[in-house]
């Protein structure tokens, strides 16, 4: 069963220390009230994410081991919303014609990644939100036909 108890959490993957560290840096500044998680290996990413729900993942494209792109077609789904980085240009046009709009370009220009974090965040509540919702809705439905209104 993964944790679920913040659910105002974001990942961080980057075979790059350096880029992690930054990253990791700018958002516990800027969002004091979410947890950061951060790894440099996507394989253990994936083993985080089986055990922990992410609001956000940052994910860099290009990482020895595991690419980006095959690490998310991993995740099947569990992280509401990702943004990919990488240094090479021509990967991040792959992504945008792949329809995944939220890129950056190493190197990172901060202020743009954290608005789009901001945005990524924001859809990620309303999805949140949104499913609660329906949960509430179904129980609703499910209690009225318990009680005999249906």
């Amino acid at each position: 069963m993964k944790d679920s108890t913040n659910n105002n959490r974001i990942l961080i993957v980057d075979d790059d220390k350096a880029i992690t560290e930054i990253i990791v840096k700018w958002l516990k500044k800027k969002y004091k009230g979410i947890q950061i998680d951060y790894t440099n290996d996507p394989n253990i990413a994936l083993e985080m994410t089986s055990v922990t729900e992410y609001q956000l993942v940052i994910a860099d494209i290009m990482m020895d081991e595991l690419d980006g792109f095959e690490m998310v077609k991993r995740l099947n789904g569990s992280v509401q919303t990702i943004i990919y980085i990488s240094g090479d240009e021509e990967m991040l046009n792959k992504v945008v014609e792949n329809d995944i709009i939220s890129t950056a370009m190493k190197p990172l220009e901060m202020k743009s990644l954290m608005e789009q974090v901001e945005t990524k965040l924001r859809f990620a509540d309303m999805l949140t939100d949104m499913y609660q919702n329906i949960k509430q809705i179904k129980n609703i439905i499910i209690q009225r036909k318990k009680n005999g209104w249906y």
